[in-house]
């Protein structure tokens, strides 16, 4: 195991000095780049397997109008991945980028579930529909991939250390299984804490429990 995948998250959020023997700008350039290339690699997969499929569809409907709606998907994709990007520079617990998230996927889930109530609603034949939505996921895979690669290349390295810190941190390893187990657990035990130094206020007795 390799110095880099020894580092703690939780140290990473502490240790934001750039003479910090536990870490230094030279270490969150390597992590970043180690994480970035399993994310390509992914992404290649997926855009890939997600073609085979949309290429597929095309032939056996001849639906060539699909075309006309990934440039849209596709830039749409590509502004979300640098919003998303943006997001990542902040805490690990900050409300604004959890909310971000959560925000993001709903607002994806919700979309795709628009489309198939809307294509059962007009009659639209269950071909032309997936025709439409694979056309569209291979554009989403494709614009957040190049949204990723130009962001990492063109905006990341004009940042701070502090904020570089906090983007290595909440930026994960795999596309295909977002939430790593570590992760999970650094969130769960920040909740854990909040919870255990909340005290409930005193009743009028002031002790602090309701007498029977």
């Amino acid at each position: 195991m390799s110095h880099l995948d020894q580092i703690n998250p939780s140290t990473l959020g502490t240790s934001t000095n750039a003479d910090s023997p536990l870490l230094n700008a030279r270490d969150v350039d390597r992590l970043h780049e180690m994480k970035r290339r399993q994310r390509y690699v992914e992404y290649v997969g997926l855009s890939a397997m997600q073609g085979f499929l949309a290429a597929g569809l095309l032939h056996a409907t001849n639906l060539t109008a699909s075309f006309g709606a990934m440039p849209l998907v596709f830039g749409a994709a590509w502004l979300l991945a640098q919003m998303r990007e943006k997001r990542r520079t902040l805490g690990q617990h900050d409300t604004k980028r959890l909310m971000g998230d959560t925000i993001e996927s709903f607002s994806i889930a919700a979309m795709m579930a628009l489309l198939v109530i809307g294509s059962r609603w007009f009659t639209v034949g269950v071909g032309i529909a997936m025709t439409y939505l694979s056309m569209a996921i291979l554009a989403y895979f494709l614009g957040s991939f190049i949204g990723e690669m130009w962001w990492a290349s063109r905006v990341f390295p004009r940042y701070d250390l502090k904020h570089k810190v906090n983007y290595v941190i909440n930026l994960n390893r795999s596309v295909i299984f977002p939430y790593n187990l570590r992760y999970l657990r650094s969130i769960l035990r920040d909740t854990s804490s909040k919870t255990a130094s909340f005290k409930r206020p005193p009743f009028r007795d002031g002790s602090g429990s309701s007498s029977s």
